[in-house]
């Protein structure tokens, strides 16, 4: 699974060096995203974007099967 910083970075929406500047004033455990939405470099939009991309949705349950008549 990707970090979330590499896919605002792919998508465009941050550049690699505000990314390191968030990940050098926070530390590696901050969350990236809130801090670029608190420091106005990024909107709550496209990081759902791309939380939406970091997880994609999980697969349907298998159909449970019927029981057939006798």
């Amino acid at each position: 699974m990707k970090m979330i910083g590499e896919i605002l970075v792919e998508k465009g929406y941050v550049t690699q060096q505000q990314l390191e500047g968030v990940l050098a004033v926070k530390g590696e455990d901050a969350q990236v995203g809130q801090v670029l939405i608190q420091w106005g470099l990024l909107t709550e939009q496209q990081l759902m974007e791309a939380l939406d991309i970091q997880t994609p949705p999980t697969p349907p349950p298998p159909p449970t099967p019927t029981p057939t008549p006798t």
